[in-house]
C-alpha cells in the first residue's frame, strides 16, 4: 500500500513537468544554457545569477519529490538528513549530466563520421540518435547517483533503493521533454 504522501509527489513532479522548459536536462534543470540565452555571466552578470539560483531551487524541489520523499517514507533517517543531503546530490547531478552530454556528444560525433549521406539526413539521424543516447546516458549517471545515495547514504532497503533510482533515472531526465519540444516546434512551423 502506497503512502498518502506519494500520490501528493507524483503529483507534484508530472506538473513541475508541465511547467519546466525545454532546456531541463538530465537531472531536472539544465542551468547551462544561462551562458548563451540570458546574454552571459560577462554580460548580465546579476541576471544569470538570479536565473541560475532560481533554476538550482526548481532542481533541488525535483529532486525532493522524485528521491527525497519516497525515500523518507521507505526509511527511517530525519528528514533533515535527506533535504541536506539532497543539496549535494543536485549539484552533483548537474556534473554528470555535463559528463554524460559530453560523451554523447563524442560518441555521437564519432557515430555520424562513420556514415556518409546528405547533410540533412545525418543531421536529423545525429538529432534522433543524440536525444536518445543522452536520454540513456545521463538517466543512467543519475540512477546510479541516486542509487548511492539512497541506498549507501540512506540505507533504504533494496527494493524501495531500485525503484527510487529507476524513477530518478526517468523523471529527473526530461529529454524525453526537450525531444517533445522540438517535435511540437518541427509539426508547427
Amino acid at each position: 500500500m502506497r503512502p498518502k504522501n506519494s500520490h501528493v509527489s507524483v503529483l507534484a513532479v508530472l506538473t513541475s513537468f508541465l511547467v519546466v522548459p525545454s532546456t531541463a536536462m538530465a537531472d531536472g534543470v539544465d542551468a547551462g544554457w544561462l551562458l548563451t540565452r540570458v546574454g552571459g555571466w560577462d554580460r548580465k552578470p546579476l541576471l544569470a545569477l538570479v536565473l541560475f539560483i532560481g533554476l538550482m531551487l526548481l532542481n533541488y524541489v525535483l529532486n525532493v519529490a522524485v528521491i527525497g520523499i519516497p525515500a523518507a517514507n521507505a526509511g527511517n533517517r530525519p528528514r533533515f538528513r535527506f533535504s541536506k543531503d539532497l543539496l549535494w546530490y543536485t549539484v552533483l547531478a548537474q556534473v554528470i549530466d555535463r559528463v554524460s552530454f559530453l560523451l554523447t556528444l563524442t560518441i555521437g560525433t564519432t557515430v555520424a563520421g562513420l556514415f556518409n549521406s546528405k547533410i540533412e539526413v545525418a543531421l536529423v539521424r545525429g538529432i534522433v540518435a543524440g536525444l536518445v543516447l543522452n536520454f540513456l546516458l545521463s538517466g543512467l549517471g543519475v540512477a546510479m547517483l541516486s542509487e548511492h545515495f539512497v541506498k549507501v547514504r540512506w540505507h533504504i532497503p533494496p527494493r524501495s533503493t531500485r525503484r527510487i533510482a529507476v524513477r530518478a533515472g526517468i523523471f529527473t531526465n526530461p529529454t524525453w521533454l526537450i525531444a517533445l519540444s522540438l517535435t511540437v516546434g518541427a509539426l508547427f512551423r
